[in-house]
């Protein structure tokens, strides 16, 4: 979850799939 967190902020427009993800265990 390290290396994910440091990509929705990061790449928040470019990964958006990514984001989504994230948001499942992270919600930010």
């Amino acid at each position: 979850m390290n290396p994910n967190k440091k990509y929705y902020p990061n790449a928040n427009s470019t990964m958006r799939v990514t984001y989504g993800n994230v948001s499942d265990y992270q919600p930010g």
